[in-house]
């Protein structure tokens, strides 16, 4: 058996044709085609969604406002109405009743209401700082309610506390949050009479005279 270098040599000196048999072949592998996908576009968006710039990041962590119960009572306030005994609400946030002495508040720009039953609601504005307490005055005004008065018959008079207030029918104006005695009379009628406490707002009466 002749070895196939043997060979090669022998057809190579003596002319004689290889025997293609004898002939070593080369093995190529052929390499397996490379596959270009389409990147996904779901992953694709997912990606750009979870990209975000800085300004946006640090928008998104800012923390909520801060309530004004949670800032520090560093200045100080003298509160005070006419009448006494007024609900005072700072920015919003009740801090007691009127009359109020060094009662700490937040400092810088605020809002001062005053809230008392029978009284009209009244504002006023404070800017307390460190070292120099605010001072806020209030005069309550009477709430003043529409009282609707009629009678059958009509044409009696009308009484608030002792004062007259004119005939039926007629609106007349008593003030809110106070109890008052409201009287109707008329000649040649029992006189009717009647507690009454009015709330806005607006009451209608209607008094039923009786003759005697």
């Amino acid at each position: 058996m002749v070895s196939s270098v043997g060979a090669s040599s022998l057809h190579t000196c003596c002319g004689v044709a290889p025997d293609p048999a004898d002939i070593p072949t080369a093995s190529v592998s052929a390499s397996a085609p490379i596959s270009a996908t389409a990147p996904d576009p779901a992953s694709a968006a997912s990606t750009a969604s979870s990209t975000t710039s800085p300004t946006q990041a640090a928008s998104a962590k800012d923390p909520p406002p801060v309530p004004t119960s949670t800032l520090p009572r560093e200045c100080r306030a003298n509160v005070r109405s006419y009448p006494d005994g007024a609900t005072v609400l700072w920015n919003g946030e009740k801090i007691g009743a009127t009359p109020l002495y060094e009662s700490p508040v937040p400092c810088g720009p605020a809002k001062v209401t005053f809230e008392m039953r029978g009284f009209e609601s009244g504002e006023r504005s404070a800017g307390p700082v460190i070292g120099k307490p605010a001072g806020v005055f209030m005069r309550l005004l009477p709430l003043r309610v529409p009282v609707d008065v009629t009678s059958t018959p009509a044409g009696a008079q009308i009484l608030v506390d002792g004062r007259s207030m004119g005939r039926t029918p007629a609106t007349i104006t008593m003030i809110g949050g106070r109890e008052s005695t409201l009287v109707v009379r008329l000649p040649g009628y029992s006189l009717w009479k009647k507690k009454l406490n009015p709330e806005p707002p607006k009451v209608d009466i209607h008094a039923d005279l009786e003759k005697r």
